[in-house]
C-alpha cells in the first residue's frame, strides 16, 4: 500500500468547501483526467451515496462510494478497480480561509502490480498540481466569487415586508368593508387580487431565476432550494383558496361571505409568513453567495417588468409605504432616472388615486 497526502488553503468557509469537494460530479471542473462523473443514487450526498466516475487511463469505469460523512470535518470514499483507493478528506477553518487536507490510501491489485510504481510517481505529480486546480475551482464557485455584494439580504426582507403588511390590512379591510357599500367591496377585491397576482409573479421570477442556480452551484445546501419550491405550490393551493372564496365574496359580499373570506386570508397568512421567514434566514444567504450582482439585477429587472405600466405606480407606492428612508434610497437608486422623476410628478398621485377608494380613507 502507497500513502500519498497534500493541502490547499481554500478562500471559502468550511461548508462550501466540503460540499464542493465529496460531491464528485465537481471533480469535472478541476481534475483534467476526469471524463464522466454520474451519481448512482438519489438524495444528497451522505453515507451510502454512489458515483461511477470514468478517469482517463483507467480500462472501464469505477464505482465510488461514501463510507464516512461528517460535514463539514471529514468524509471517506472509497473505490475498486485495479487500484483499491481509499480518499480521507478533511476541512478545517484556518485564517483566509478553509484548509483541506487529502490522504490516498492505494492498493494495487491483480495485472496492476507490476506497473503500480511507476503510477505512483505520475500519480504524487499530478496530485500536487490538482489540488491547486480544485482550490481554484472552489473559490470561483463559492465564496472566491463575486457574490451580491449582500444585495438580496438588503431587498429581498422589503419586498416580503410589503407582502406581509398589505395582505394582513387587505384581511382586516375585507372585515370592515360595509356589505352595502358595492364600490369599496369591489375596490378590496381587486386590491386583494392584485396583491395575489403581485405575489405569483414575485415567486414566478424567483422560479425560473434564482431556484435552477442555486440547485446548480449550492452543493449540499441545495436541498434548502427544494425545500422553498415545495413551499410555492403549498402557497398556490392556498391562494386557490382565498381566490374562490374572494370571488362569493365580491358577488354576495355579506357577513357570512366576509368572514369566510377573512379566514382563508388568516390561514394563508400563516403559510406565507412561514415561507418568508425560512426564506430570510436560510435561502437569502445563499443568494448572495451564489448570484452574481448582474443576476441579481436581473432578477429585479424582470419581476418589475411583470407590472403593467399602471401596476408600476402601485408597487412604487406599496414600496415608499413600507420602506425607511434609507430603504427608498436604495431601491429608487437602482431605476432609471425618468421613472424616478415621473414618480414625483405623477406616481404619488396615481397611487393615492388607486389606494383611496381601497381603504375608504386619504392617505396622510
Amino acid at each position: 500500500m502507497v500513502v500519498i497526502t497534500n493541502q490547499a488553503v481554500a478562500a471559502c468557509p468550511p461548508e462550501e468547501l466540503f460540499d464542493y469537494c465529496v460531491d464528485l460530479r465537481n471533480e469535472l471542473e478541476w481534475n483534467p483526467t476526469a471524463k464522466s462523473m454520474e451519481k448512482l443514487t438519489d438524495g444528497p450526498v451522505g453515507v451510502g451515496t454512489r458515483f461511477l466516475a470514468r478517469w482517463k487511463g483507467a480500462p472501464s469505469a469505477i464505482e465510488v462510494e461514501c463510507l464516512e460523512f461528517d460535514r463539514p470535518l471529514r468524509w471517506v470514499h472509497d473505490n475498486g478497480g485495479p487500484i483499491a483507493v481509499t480518499f480521507t478528506g478533511t476541512v478545517e477553518p484556518v485564517d483566509g480561509g478553509s484548509l483541506l487536507r487529502v490522504r490516498f490510501d492505494a492498493r494495487p491489485r491483480g495485472w496492476f502490480r507490476p506497473v503500480f510504481p511507476a503510477f505512483v510517481v505520475m500519480a504524487r505529480r499530478q496530485e500536487r498540481a490538482n489540488m491547486t486546480y480544485l482550490r481554484e475551482a472552489v473559490e470561483r464557485r463559492t465564496g472566491g466569487g463575486p457574490g451580491t455584494g449582500g444585495a438580496a439580504a438588503r431587498e429581498m426582507p422589503l419586498i416580503h415586508r410589503i407582502l406581509r403588511r398589505q395582505f394582513a390590512e387587505a384581511r382586516m379591510l375585507v372585515q370592515e368593508v360595509p356589505a352595502a357599500d358595492a364600490p369599496r367591496v369591489g375596490a378590496v377585491a381587486d386590491h386583494l387580487g392584485f396583491l395575489l397576482e403581485e405575489l405569483h409573479g414575485h415567486h414566478t421570477t424567483e422560479d425560473d431565476l434564482i431556484w435552477p442556480k442555486l440547485l446548480d452551484r449550492a452543493g449540499l445546501d441545495a436541498p434548502l432550494v427544494a425545500r422553498m419550491e415545495e413551499q410555492h405550490q403549498q402557497i398556490d393551493v392556498s391562494v386557490a383558496e382565498v381566490r374562490a372564496a374572494m370571488s362569493v365574496w365580491r358577488s354576495d359580499p355579506t357577513p357570512a361571505t366576509a368572514a369566510v373570506l377573512a379566514d382563508r386570508l388568516g390561514e394563508f397568512l400563516l403559510v406565507l409568513q412561514g415561507h418568508l421567514d425560512e426564506e430570510e434566514q436560510l435561502v437569502v444567504p445563499l443568494i448572495d453567495r451564489h448570484l452574481t450582482e448582474a443576476e441579481w439585477q436581473e432578477v429585479g429587472e424582470r419581476g418589475f417588468e411583470k407590472f403593467t405600466p399602471a401596476q408600476r405606480w402601485i408597487a412604487l407606492g406599496q414600496l415608499v409605504e413600507v420602506a425607511t428612508s434609507e430603504e427608498v434610497a436604495m431601491m429608487f437608486g437602482t431605476l432609471p432616472p425618468p421613472v424616478k422623476v415621473l414618480w414625483h410628478l405623477i406616481g404619488k398621485r396615481k397611487y393615492r388615486r388607486y389606494i383611496t377608494p381601497v381603504r375608504g380613507r386619504q392617505l396622510v
